[in-house]
Order: C-alpha cells, then sequence, then structure tokens
C-alpha cells in the first residue's frame, strides 16, 4: 500500500510540475494610491474532460462573484476575466484603490479565504501583510459531511487503511515536492522593499525570503504551499518597506 501511494505521489510530481500560478501585482502610484492585479492559472491540459471542464469553470465563476462581493464598494475600477489558451486557463482580477485604508474592511472579509486578495497595510510600520490559510474549515466539514454517491464503495473497515503523510517522514516530503511546484509570485511597485519574512500564526516562527530587484520592480517567490505544511495553521508573509 505504501509503495503504491509513493508510485502514485511521485507520478503527481512528474506530471504537475509549474502547472499552476499566482501573479499578485501591486503597484503604488505617485498619488499613494494603489493598482493591483491577480491572476490565476492552471495548465490547459488539466482541465480536458467534461467533468474536469464544468467543475473549473464553475470556481472561475465562483472566485469572480466572490471578489465583486468582497471588494464592492472598497475598490474601483473592478474587472473579471476568464481567460483560456492552448497552454493556460484562469482568471484575472484587477482593480484600482484610492484609500489604502480601506483595504482593511476587505482584508477583514478575506479572514476564512486561503489566498489574500488584498494586502494588509499597517501604515505606521511601512509594511504590507498577506496572510494565507489552509482550507476553511467549515468548508472543509460540509464537503467531508456531503451525501456520498450511492454508486460509491463502502470502505471496509476491516481493511487497513493508509496513514496520512503526515505520519510518514518520506511521504511528507514528497508531498511538499509535489505542492512545491505550485508557485506564488508577489510583484511589487513603487516600493522600496527592505526585507521580506513569514510568521507563522500558530509557531510564531520567522523565516526570511529573497527578494529580486527587476529595474523598479521587486520579485518576491512565495513557496505558499510548502509554507503550510510546515505552519498548518497557516502564516503571514511580511513586506518591510
Amino acid at each position: 500500500m505504501k509503495l503504491l501511494k509513493i508510485l502514485i505521489i511521485s507520478l503527481a510530481l512528474f506530471f504537475f510540475q509549474n502547472c499552476f500560478e499566482i501573479i499578485h501585482y501591486i503597484k503604488k502610484n505617485s498619488d499613494n494610491s494603489l493598482t493591483m492585479q491577480w491572476v490565476f492559472s492552471i495548465a490547459t491540459p488539466l482541465t480536458k474532460g467534461d467533468n474536469k471542464k464544468e467543475n473549473f469553470g464553475d470556481k472561475i465563476k465562483t472566485s469572480e462573484s466572490d471578489a465583486k462581493s468582497k471588494l464592492s464598494g472598497i475598490v474601483e475600477n473592478l474587472k473579471t476575466e476568464a481567460f483560456s489558451n492552448e497552454m493556460e486557463t484562469g482568471v484575472k482580477i484587477s482593480f484600482h484603490v484610492k484609500d489604502i485604508k480601506k483595504l482593511n474592511k476587505a482584508t477583514e472579509a478575506e479572514t476564512n479565504e486561503p489566498f489574500p486578495l488584498v494586502p494588509k497595510f499597517i501604515q505606521e510600520k511601512n509594511q504590507m501583510i498577506l496572510s494565507f490559510k489552509p482550507e476553511n474549515k467549515e468548508k472543509k466539514a460540509a464537503k467531508d459531511n456531503a451525501p456520498k454517491e450511492k454508486n460509491s464503495p463502502a470502505k471496509d473497515e476491516s481493511m487497513p487503511q493508509d496513514a496520512p503523510p503526515g505520519d510518514d517522514p518520506m511521504m511528507t516530503q514528497i508531498v511538499g515536492q509535489v505542492m512545491s511546484s505550485a508557485s506564488y509570485k508577489l510583484m511589487l511597485q513603487g516600493f522600496e522593499v527592505k526585507s521580506v519574512y513569514v510568521i507563522g500564526k500558530k509557531s510564531t516562527k520567522k523565516i526570511n525570503l529573497d527578494k529580486m530587484d527587476l529595474g523598479q520592480t521587486t520579485l518576491i517567490k512565495i513557496p505558499f504551499m510548502t509554507l503550510l505544511t510546515m505552519e498548518p495553521e497557516g502564516y503571514d508573509v511580511v513586506v518591510q518597506y
């Protein structure tokens, strides 16, 4: 059973490298307003098939409606756009923020979301904070308690069940490698970034992240899924500028 599990995850590692990406662009303008764009994309071949295409299409529609409901009245020029080509499929969300202070209302509305569509700013400390969390427990419970399909075979409690990956160091390492293929790129313009670090919500452990200055843009690569395996309760990425 363990050998089969290792084989499946290894195949996933081989086929799913670089298939999942989030690009988060934040520009601070001369009038202290912000221009933001958030792009989620996945390899188009992974959305093929009637069921996969329908499910992914539903997720795109949900992300668009969620963005509009949470950011309405807080941002201006809010635009959502689904896209698909031979290589990538995903959604783009862009908007303009006149008053940075209003963004804190948006972050409060996002308390149960795993990805930070908008950051929180602590202006007196010159900090930008992006919070990453595991899947909402209430949503997960709803999935777990959802009625099973009639044709689904019942579990045989007499048969040994696989232990969760966290119980096996080898499996934890492999799962971490699979998750590390997911990419979250934060691109900042108009900020003089001094340092970037991660703070675990439960452990309070601090981990420094590298930044790359590309002309007037600073690129920060966040291994967000790998960090979630290290910090299961979630973590904050703090940008000091």
